[in-house]
């Protein structure tokens, strides 16, 4: 279910297994990238990118753009 729509304010963020900084992943997206956040807890959301292929997955909220 989608939450909202965001984008990306830093030059690059990458996404996490889990809402911990500790299980950062491989796959990144760059600023201006417009994600859809379909949760969102306390400094993290969890978000779906639509490019190639559909990457899902934690991102800090601190690197998208404030409602």
């Amino acid at each position: 279910q989608l939450v909202d729509i965001r984008y990306v304010v830093v030059n690059k963020t990458y996404f996490h297994s889990q809402n911990t900084a500790s299980k950062k992943q491989k796959a990144y997206i760059i600023k201006n990238n417009i994600v859809c956040v379909e949760k969102l807890e306390g400094d993290w959301a969890f978000c779906a990118y639509y490019g190639k292929k559909t990457t899902k997955g934690w991102i800090k909220t601190s690197d998208l753009n404030k409602l």
